[in-house]
């Protein structure tokens, strides 16, 4: 009697250790938008037009697995986050801070696709995505390869007047540069 609780204690840490010691198996690729920013990263944008602030700081970044060994045993979740606050967020869930980044990957859903959101509108950067890849011209820099990002708002969507429309994306800096529903252009400009 004793043997089997030995075997099952043995099954139970060996299921714990396996499943505590894999490391996210996510590709370089899908972790490119992941590591463009730091933890504590302040991001400062400037309106072209008023010459007003904002500022974003990246406030948590992680990765993880998720398994679920008594559900199925054969899908594992491979996670990258990345959280930030801005003024501008108002989420009633987690004041102050909303989701930059968030990447799921399993082996139902395999991931194809860099997806994020800033100031409640969604970008996807793959083969499906209206994307461009240009050269652009900021007030005091030039990006090389940046891609033009597209928000088709659906009509029930958080996105407002002062979310953006059409973002610019490069893979050494983020987002650098976002155009409103409004018309508003913002570039960043710390560097």
């Amino acid at each position: 009697m004793n043997f089997k609780f030995l075997i099952i204690g043995f099954f139970i840490v060996n299921l714990a250790l396996t499943s505590c010691l894999q490391r996210p198996r996510l590709t370089k690729k899908e972790l490119s938008g992941f590591n463009v920013y730091k933890k504590n990263d302040t991001i400062i944008f400037q309106n072209l037009f008023t010459k007003d602030k904002d500022t974003t700081i990246i406030t948590n970044k992680k990765k993880y697995r998720n398994y679920e060994p008594m559900i199925d045993m054969e899908v594992i979740f491979h996670h990258a986050d990345i959280e930030y606050k801005n003024k501008n967020i108002k989420n009633p869930y987690r004041p102050e801070t909303a989701y930059m980044y968030s990447l799921c990957k399993s082996s139902y859903n395999p991931v194809n696709a860099l997806e994020f959101e800033y100031l409640y509108s969604d970008f996807y950067l793959d083969n499906n995505a209206e994307t461009q890849s240009i050269t652009l011209f900021l007030s005091d820099k030039k990006i090389e390869n940046a891609y033009l990002l597209i928000y088709n708002k659906p009509q029930f969507s958080g996105a407002n007047e002062n979310s953006p429309n059409i973002l610019y994306w490069d893979v050494n800096y983020g987002i650098v540069k976002y155009i409103t529903f409004k018309g508003d252009i913002w570039e960043r400009i710390n560097w």
